[in-house]
């Protein structure tokens, strides 16, 4: 995961983020769905963010509180998203050469 690493990298986020997953527990996260009752309420708002391309309704963001989010967390969830959105075109403009697996979509968003 080299290109994902060095990104994080770039913002000061430990690559240790990375240790223990599995490709079931990836596969369940970009279905927004987790063993973790907090972590899947993110999923889902995040995915919701995308969606929506930030239109989110106050439902959504007060579901995401209930699960336990403060105002900052909420945020730093927008910027994640927002994150993986401008890597992604930086990606596509510059052809990057993905130098991990690729991870199939279970369901288009």
């Amino acid at each position: 995961m080299t290109a994902a690493i060095t990104a994080f990298q770039l913002i000061r986020i430990s690559a240790d983020i990375f240790s223990g997953l599995t490709s079931t527990g990836l596969k369940a996260n970009g279905a927004a769905r987790s063993h973790d009752p907090k972590a899947e309420a993110a999923l889902r708002f995040a995915r919701k963010v995308v969606i929506e391309r930030g239109g989110v309704a106050a439902e959504d963001v007060q579901s995401v509180r209930a699960a336990g989010y403060g105002d900052a967390e909420i945020v730093e969830i927008v910027f994640h998203v927002a994150l993986n959105t401008l890597t992604n075109y930086v990606n596509r403009v510059e052809e990057t050469e993905i130098d991990f697996p690729l991870v199939q979509a279970n369901e288009p968003l």
